[in-house]
């Protein structure tokens, strides 16, 4: 938009005034709650790329038993510098003046509601499966897209259930505790179709409103990939991980209201607001990619069938 644009706050600072119900819902757009976002451990910042230090060890260290008065053995630590490059997504949204007049409360939360659930989602869609900075450089690189985490290859084991036995397994041999699996509601809806010799779930613990297996919860996200294949089937990936190891970089985002801005559309057509009695409202939102501080805190099941 133009420096015309309004900004809100209170009255005695000169800003556009709003509805409470409307000012009510501001801060679930600055700062949108995303599947990815609620698992991983998010880390304010103030600057568009901040580096970061994570300690990461190369191999084993020197360390060993030794008696009363022997010199101690002396390991160096391997640091990888790793930085949290925050990414911007935005949306510009304009109504007329008289649909805010005929239903002021009503048609401000509409678009509230509306911009909210289409950041939800493409924020959280970005941080699981976002495009490689190489191809994208303004996109955040996605978990899926990363690499060199543990793995597990589906239909190893007899059924999901064990594979994801064998994904927990897998991550405590490399001395990690992981805390949630995060999946597609196919692969869900798969597990609970798992069923014993007299017809009984076999997996009844993956039923309810917190579903979980083998004592770890499930995180059910549709924003993780599901590509559907020649049987009426999905075909998506598992993760399972040790989030507080998993870092997202988050600025606070910004709303504005504005009403004597020009908007070009994609079509390069413009949008005379003060003019044609519109108003618009300006949404931005600030992530970085996700950074893993260590790859076996991850492991990642791909190509599941469900």
């Amino acid at each position: 938009m133009s420096e015309n644009t309004l900004q809100l706050a209170s009255d005695s600072l000169g800003g556009y005034l709003s509805d409470p119900q409307f000012l009510q819902g501001i801060e679930q757009l600055v700062q949108p709650v995303t599947s990815f976002l609620t698992l991983a451990r998010s880390i304010p910042v103030t600057r568009t790329d901040v580096n970061l230090q994570p300690q990461v060890l190369t191999g084993p260290t020197d360390m060993n038993w030794l008696g009363e008065g022997d010199r101690k053995p002396v390991s160096d630590l391997s640091f990888s510098r790793q930085s949290l490059s925050v990414k911007k997504i935005a949306v510009i949204t304009p109504w007329t003046e008289q649909l805010d007049i005929e239903s002021f409360v009503s048609m401000r939360s509409v678009i509230q509601e509306a911009i909210a659930d289409e950041g939800r989602v493409r924020v959280d869609a970005g941080l699981w499966d976002g495009l490689p900075s190489t191809d994208l450089p303004d996109y955040p690189t996605g978990l899926l897209q990363q690499s060199g985490f543990l793995s597990h290859t589906f239909g190893t084991e007899a059924d999901l259930g064990l594979d994801l036995k064998a994904m927990i397994r897998k991550m405590r041999i490399n001395n990690r505790e992981p805390t949630q699996f995060a999946l597609h509601s196919t692969v869900l809806d798969s597990l609970q179709g798992i069923e014993t010799t007299d017809g009984l779930p076999k997996y009844p613990s993956t039923f309810g409103p917190t579903p979980s297996i083998w004592g770890i919860g499930i995180t059910v996200t549709n924003n993780i990939p599901a590509t559907p294949n020649t049987d009426e089937k999905y075909i998506s990936p598992v993760v399972l991980a040790r989030w507080n190891d998993i870092w997202v970089g988050r600025m606070r985002g910004s709303v504005r209201l504005g009403d004597q801005a020009t908007l070009v559309k994609s079509d390069s057509s413009q949008i005379h607001l003060f003019q044609e009695d519109k108003m618009a409202l300006r949404w931005v939102a600030r992530v970085s990619s996700p950074v893993v501080r260590r790859a076996e805190s991850v492991c990642i099941m791909e190509n599941v069938e469900a």
